[in-house]
C-alpha cells in the first residue's frame, strides 16, 4: 500500500488503565502505519498523566494531541464528552496529514489485524443487525442534502478507517451549505433539542461514502476481518 496511514488512538482519565496495554496491542496488530497519535481528552481533568511514562512503557514515540488544542469546545458540547470525541475523530485532518487515520476507542484491545484494506480499497463496515437511527438520517438530510440512503442498516466501528480529504469535504460542504461549521450545526441541534443523539461520526462518515465514494470502498459486513 502506497498511501500513508497513521494511528490515532482516543483516550481519556477513566481509562487510564487500559491506555498502554490498548496502545501496545494496537501498534503489534496494525500493519503499516507511519506515526501513532494518542487523542487525549483533557476536558476534565480527573488524575494527572505522565505522557513522557506512557510513550516509555509503550515503547514507541508518540504524538500528543489534546481535544483543547483543537477548539476551547462550547459548552454544551463539552459537557456531552462522547459527542465532542466524535467531532474530534472527523477533524483528524487537522492533527494528521496521512491520506487515512485509523481511529480506535481507548476501551478497545485489538487482537488480530483488523484487515483496513481490500482489494487496495479502504474497508467500509456497516452491521445489518443495529436498525440506523432516524435522528442521524434528520440530521444528514438537513445539513448536507442528502436524500438518498443507502440500504444498509447502520455503519459502525469502535475502531473506523477515515479518508482525511473526505472529512475535509465534509466539512468544507457543510459550511458551504450552512454557514456553520459541523461543530455549530451540532450545538444548533442540541440547543432546538432536535434529539438526544444529534449525530454519529461512523454513520455521517459512512452515508457520505457511500453516496459520493461508493467505488472507492470495499464495503462489507461487520462480522468479516474485522475486530
Amino acid at each position: 500500500m502506497s498511501k500513508i496511514m497513521d494511528i490515532a488512538f482516543f483516550s481519556y482519565n477513566d481509562h487510564q488503565d487500559l491506555l498502554v496495554p490498548g496502545l501496545k496491542q494496537a501498534i503489534k496488530h496494525v500493519p503499516n502505519f507511519r506515526d501513532v497519535i494518542l487523542v487525549w481528552d483533557d476536558y476534565r481533568r480527573v488524575a494527572p498523566i505522565d505522557f513522557q511514562q506512557v510513550e516509555q512503557e509503550v515503547g514507541h514515540k508518540l504524538k500528543i494531541v489534546k481535544h483543547t488544542d483543537l477548539d476551547p469546545w462550547p459548552k454544551c458540547i463539552g459537557e456531552w464528552g462522547w459527542i465532542k470525541q466524535q467531532l474530534v475523530k472527523m477533524r483528524c485532518s487537522e492533527y494528521s496529514d496521512a491520506d487515512y487515520v485509523w481511529i480506535c476507542d481507548g476501551d478497545v484491545m485489538i487482537i488480530d489485524d483488523p484487515v483496513l484494506f481490500i482489494d487496495d480499497k479502504p474497508v467500509l463496515r456497516y452491521d445489518p443487525r443495529i436498525r440506523r437511527a432516524m435522528n442521524y438520517v434528520g440530521f444528514i438530510e438537513k445539513y448536507f442534502g442528502i436524500t438518498e440512503f443507502d440500504p444498509i442498516q447502520n455503519w459502525v466501528g469502535s475502531t473506523f478507517l477515515f479518508d482525511t480529504e473526505i472529512c475535509r469535504k465534509i466539512w468544507s460542504l457543510c459550511l458551504e451549505r450552512n454557514n456553520k461549521t459541523l461543530t455549530e450545526c451540532v450545538v444548533e441541534a442540541i440547543e432546538q433539542k432536535t434529539n438526544n443523539f444529534p449525530f454519529s461520526e461512523f454513520d455521517l462518515y459512512g452515508t457520505f461514502c457511500y453516496n459520493k465514494y461508493r467505488d472507492k470502498f470495499f464495503i462489507t459486513k461487520i462480522g468479516r476481518a474485522h475486530v
